[in-house]
């Protein structure tokens, strides 16, 4: 016949493991949503800085064209219209407002 002791140790111990793997995955989990967290930051930065290039090439796109530089003024003379509306409206391939037998400069 077995120890009742023998039981209550070995029932205790499994408690305690189980316990004990609980805060394993808890702490992993935590550790783990952290590394996802700094990721994260690391590619909204490279995010951040692609977009401010892009911003500068766009600019600098308007800027070579004088047509352009007049209407891009026109539009963010709008209320709300900043340079990423007047952009958008510009670069809108859908656009008729712009005929394609324009002059180039």
């Amino acid at each position: 016949m077995r120890d009742q002791s023998f039981d209550i140790e070995a029932s205790a111990t499994c408690r305690n493991a189980k316990a004990l793997l609980a805060q394993i995955k808890a702490h992993e989990k935590r550790a783990s949503a952290g590394l996802w967290t700094g990721m994260d930051m690391e590619l909204k930065a490279l995010l951040d800085i692609r977009i401010s290039e892009l911003e500068a090439r766009i600019e600098q796109a308007i800027a070579a064209d004088g047509i352009l530089v007049e209407t891009a003024g026109i539009l963010r003379s709008i209320p709300g219209g900043g340079p990423v509306v007047s952009a958008m409206l510009i670069a809108d391939p859908s656009s008729r407002r712009y005929p394609q037998n324009r002059p180039q400069p």
